[in-house]
């Protein structure tokens, strides 16, 4: 073989050699590009005056430098040779550059990519802004979120501080995201590692198109969209948009985020075999004096979410007229009523009233409306127990909230909290079967019982889903997948 040149030099006017160009490393024949897990641990080195956004006709005017006299490279469009890195790439003449590079980076640059920055994308509006805002906190890492305004934007804003999210206009139907400006913004700023917290819609698209542009870590946090049960709704948009860019966005991932093992078993149910990192969310721990139950006739049994028919409310509301109207009903549920607070989700709260005054327990269930900041704490001060019947959640941040408050839960093993069970902080309860039992054990409780209840669900959360836990565990996996060693414990690959 021919010894490499001692330094760069432009490219003669060369023969081309008959067949297709061979491999500059191997004696086999120029090799396809990489699967998905192969470029993630073989990263593409550029050469110099290689431009990652070049495109063909750039290329022509700035052709690619030769390492072999009268061989020259071809080059794909927007990547370059696949090389092995550290010191054999060195020997070659080629700059020290891979993952190990973008984590020696001071400081690194994370950007989050979701769909709304308000409190009309429910839960996700706090998980993600306080995963944000605590990951913001570590020295070394610097923070950059892009969404899609919507009518809150402006005023839920102020609650990213000291972070200073970018909000992208919308244009046309709302459903699909689309926001122009978002692309633009995120394909020029500088970014280490891409985190998006959407799918279906164009951030997810917008995604994909930097993973392929810029071969960089990429982690995708699917927040409960890849569930059987999501999945059924809509279930042709899903596939639609599955064809069309999201299966691809999900299959060349560097890494997925999962909330739990179930949702991770999700994941896999899916057909996806990239590594997963399972990382819970998290809440704030209120002051210690705002977690005891208070002791009021009747109790409050207090559901907070947004009023979707996946919260499992029909049923709920079903069972509560049947334990009050029937003739062999328990006495002791009249020591307590229903508070159903959250913002209505496509006309589904008139659902929900009509309902009530059908079965005549429109005495006995209050509804709210939606409630944030100190409404929503004095809320759940004043409740005796908190329930989510829901039949899909990826990992409920107002079940966390409840246990940080010191309230009994009841809720469905859909709700993927299966610590809490085990803890003895949760009663378990079906959201398509009857509710009669798990309501039944509840009234049945004493105040001492159900104080015990809570205050297990308080020393759950200061174990195991505080923020600084969180965030802890979320930076070891972004330090693995810049190139920061073994895969943490909270990575699995199977």
């Amino acid at each position: 073989m021919e010894t490499p040149s001692p330094g760069w030099r432009a490219n003669p006017a060369p023969v081309q050699p008959s067949g297709p160009p061979r491999h500059p490393f191997s004696a086999c024949r120029f090799r396809p590009p990489p699967s998905a897990p192969e470029r993630l641990f073989h990263p593409v080195l550029p050469g110099p005056g290689h431009h990652r956004s070049c495109s063909t006709t750039r290329a022509a005017h700035h052709p690619a430098p030769a390492l072999y006299s009268g061989h020259p490279l071809r080059r794909p469009h927007c990547s370059a040779p696949q090389l092995p890195p550290g010191k054999a790439a060195a020997k070659l003449g080629f700059p020290p550059r891979g993952r190990r590079a973008l984590l020696d980076r001071h400081p690194v640059k994370i950007s989050h990519l979701l769909v709304s920055l308000s409190r009309q994308s429910g839960g996700l509006y706090h998980s993600v802004r306080g995963l944000a805002q605590s990951l913001a906190a570590i020295p070394g890492l610097e923070i950059h979120v892009h969404g899609v305004e919507d009518s809150d934007t402006a005023a839920d804003l102020a609650a990213w501080l000291p972070l200073e999210p970018v909000a992208h206009r919308a244009r046309g139907p709302a459903t699909l995201g689309f926001a122009p400006s978002m692309r633009r913004a995120v394909m020029e700023a500088p970014c280490d590692l891409l985190h998006s917290h959407a799918l279906w819609q164009y951030p997810s698209f917008l995604a994909k198109q930097w993973r392929s542009r810029f071969r960089r870590p990429h982690l995708i946090s699917p927040r409960g969209a890849l569930d059987p049960w999501a999945l059924a709704r809509s279930r042709w948009k899903k596939n639609l948009a599955g064809l069309s860019f999201e299966n691809k966005h999900l299959f060349e991932a560097s890494c997925l985020h999962a909330l739990s093992a179930s949702e991770a078993r999700s994941i896999r149910r899916y057909s996806l075999r990239n590594p997963i990192a399972i990382i819970p969310n998290a809440v704030e721990l209120p002051g210690l004096a705002n977690c005891k139950p208070p002791a009021t006739n009747p109790k409050t049994l207090l559901f907070l979410g947004r009023l979707h028919p996946k919260k499992g409310l029909i049923p709920l509301l079903r069972t509560w007229a049947e334990l009050r109207n029937a003739e062999n009903r328990n006495p002791k549920t009249e020591t307590w009523t229903l508070t159903i607070a959250g913002w209505d989700q496509g006309g589904h709260e008139a659902e929900l009233r009509q309902l009530c005054q059908d079965l005549n327990i429109q005495d006995s269930v209050h509804f709210h409306g939606p409630v944030h900041g100190k409404e929503k704490e004095a809320l759940f001060r004043q409740a005796g127990a908190f329930i989510l019947p829901s039949f899909s959640e990826g990992l409920p941040m107002a079940v966390l909230e409840a246990w940080s408050y010191g309230l009994p839960v009841l809720m469905t093993d859909a709700c993927n909290l299966p610590e809490g069970f085990q803890a003895g902080a949760a009663l378990e309860i079906s959201a398509d079967e009857n509710l009669i039992k798990g309501l039944n054990t509840l009234c049945d409780m004493r105040d001492g019982d159900l104080q015990s209840m809570g205050q297990k669900g308080r020393a759950l959360v200061e174990s195991r889903f505080t923020w600084p836990a969180v965030a802890t565990q979320m930076k070891s996996a972004y330090e693995w997948l810049l190139g920061g060693g073994p895969a943490p414990d909270c990575v699995v690959r199977k």
